[in-house]
């Protein structure tokens, strides 16, 4: 687990060697970056009204699983709004 911003460089090399075993043709590196990927401190789905903008909703927190459960956490969200 990386505790600093950035990229770090093991993590580059690794890649760059899965790549070579899988791929046939060469490839050039143009750029390394990362990213941290905000989450809630419980892991938990935000899914409702905002408090104060009564017609704003928000649905958020889904992480990694998004694409895949956003479908259904839209539709529960959408069963709860009365328009």
């Amino acid at each position: 687990n990386n505790s600093k911003p950035g990229p770090e460089e093991a993590a580059k090399k690794l890649i760059e060697l899965k790549l070579k075993a899988m791929l046939k043709n060469k490839f050039t590196i143009t750029d390394h970056q990362s990213a941290i990927r905000p989450t809630t401190q419980t892991r938990e789905v935000i899914a409702r009204q905002h408090p104060e903008h009564k017609g704003m909703y928000m649905l958020n927190g889904l992480g990694t699983k998004g694409v895949v459960q956003g479908p259904w956490w839209a539709e529960k969200l959408l069963l709860t709004v009365s328009f």
